[in-house]
């Protein structure tokens, strides 16, 4: 019997247009900074440091990767595996400088491509409001399952979302 590696362990991950490299205790706080400086989290006046706490985690289930381009952070995804029966989208954030240029649906196919040896789900939490995120998962074949509200921010819907991987 074939034994399937676990997904998410290597320390870098190589995309075709970026790379993914854990993210080390010196770059927790800038990057959060930079994150809650944008939509959606600027919105909801979310902490820099309580995201830097959050993406310094250590659960043996949490993955948090920066996202490098040409030697410099582009932006951070974060992920949980396993969460029901598949992975769980946790964060992804691209800086605006990078936008628009094929990363995030990048990153798509890599949480695809890890996560189908094993499960057939990729699960995340998308902002109600945040039209241009709804409108990016809903491109890469996610849909929307159930709203939640209040969860992040007393306020502020959350939408759970689900891509079934083919």
């Amino acid at each position: 019997m074939k034994v399937k590696k676990p997904p998410f362990k290597k320390k870098k991950h190589s995309l075709d247009n970026c790379a993914l490299l854990p993210v080390a205790r010196g770059d927790a706080l800038p990057v959060s900074k930079k994150i809650c400086a944008i939509k959606p989290w600027s919105v909801i006046r979310y902490q820099p440091e309580k995201l830097a706490r959050h993406l310094l985690n250590r659960d043996p289930s949490f993955r948090p990767f920066k996202i490098m381009v040409n030697g410099k952070i582009a932006g951070v995804v974060s992920v949980r595996f396993p969460w029901l029966h598949g992975t769980y989208l946790d964060l992804l954030a691209v800086f605006p400088g990078h936008q628009r240029k094929k990363i995030g649906r990048e990153i798509i196919g890599w949480l695809e491509a890890e996560t189908i040896p094993h499960y057939k789900n990729l699960w995340a939490l998308v902002s109600g409001f945040n039209v241009a995120a709804r409108e990016f998962y809903k491109r890469q074949g996610f849909k929307e399952i159930a709203v939640i509200p209040d969860l992040v921010k007393p306020g502020f819907d959350e939408i759970l979302i689900r891509k079934i991987i083919p």
